[in-house]
């Protein structure tokens, strides 16, 4: 009887079974390799991306930051501009106006009565917002009351008068007298005046 050894068959067949698995396995690995190497690339590249997008969106708002420096800056001008625009355009309308409360003033004065001082309060078109300050005085108390009687029966010109105070004085030239302080506020103009002037 003829012996065959079969044991290297066998060993030959597992040891090419091992290496397959092991070809397999390895194959396996670099495609998993491969498919995170990929993977990986494309993430760094996105995020290259990112990166880029994120820079040029921070120069975009930077930009935009200027452009609004610049926007606010007109405003203020513009704000600036506009009131100086009404602030003439109230003087030169107002002008006649003013001069006719000035003459209304000194035709209230009644004899006897004089103006040391006289503040008009504003600036420009504000003498009409802040009430005006006069500083005088009177050779008898009652000229004062009369003097606030005239400027009150001329509404038209002055809205409000206010003795704040009335004391007795001495001046070597003019003697006894009563300095008084008044404080009035006038009206602006009416739309046919300012038409008119």
């Amino acid at each position: 009887m003829i012996k065959i050894n079969l044991l290297p068959v066998k060993e030959a067949k597992k040891k090419a079974t091992v290496q397959n698995q092991l070809i397999g396995i390895a194959i396996v690995f670099m495609v998993v390799f491969a498919g995170l190497g990929y993977r990986a690339y494309t993430q760094i590249d996105k995020t290259k991306q990112l990166n880029n997008d994120i820079a040029q969106k921070q120069k975009e708002l930077a930009d935009l930051k200027e452009i609004q420096k610049k926007v606010e800056q007109f405003k203020k001008d513009n704000e600036n501009l506009t009131q100086k625009i009404s602030v003439i355009t109230d003087l030169e309308t107002g002008r006649d106006w003013y001069l006719q409360i000035i003459d209304q003033l000194s035709e209230a004065m009644p004899e006897g009565v004089w103006i040391e001082s006289l503040n008009t309060g504003g600036k420009g078109a504000n003498i009409y917002q802040s009430p005006w300050e006069i500083k005088g005085g009177a050779l008898e108390r009652d000229q004062v009351g009369t003097l606030i009687s005239n400027l009150e029966s001329r509404n038209k010109f002055f809205s409000s008068v206010s003795l704040k105070k009335i004391t007795k004085s001495n001046k070597p030239d003019v003697g006894e007298y009563f300095p008084y302080e008044l404080s009035i506020t006038v009206t602006k103009p009416p739309k046919a005046e300012i038409e008119g002037g």
